[in-house]
């Protein structure tokens, strides 16, 4: 059978059938297998030195992502996705690991008095102070 008429019994292109003819003849049955289309390796890939340099402006200088994309000359969104990846794209997550735990108050025995300061507990969500 001559690749033409396998490309009407097949219903596809002549190019993919010669590509499927090529594969078999230097791989065997091996090369008949599926693959994935998407390329292994991207071109315009970030280089890993940019990649460094943005999490070491974001956990050093603390920058945000507006700031270091101006500074090295990149896309937003370029920089985003990096952070992203990092788990630096929230401010929360540049502070430091060892820092010291917020103070808690807490008592050891069960009955214990406790003072709480209620002054700041009347201003609403608009500022203005509730009476009653």
């Amino acid at each position: 059978m001559n690749k033409i008429a396998s490309t009407k019994i097949v219903n596809v292109n002549p190019a993919t059938v010669h590509k499927w003819v090529r594969r078999y003849v230097s791989e065997r049955r091996s090369g008949l297998k599926d693959r994935f289309s998407r390329p292994q390796d991207s071109l315009r890939a970030t280089p890993l030195e940019q990649v460094e340099e943005i999490i070491r402006l974001r956990k050093n200088g603390k920058l945000t992502g507006d700031h270091i994309d101006r500074k090295l000359n990149l896309l937003l969104r370029t920089v985003s996705r990096h952070l992203v990846c990092a788990k630096l794209s929230r401010q929360e997550e540049i502070v430091e690991r060892d820092e010291e735990p917020p103070l808690r108050y807490e008592h050891k025995a069960l009955g214990c008095k406790v003072h709480l300061d209620i002054q700041k507990l009347s201003v609403g969500r608009a500022g203005r102070n509730f009476q009653q």
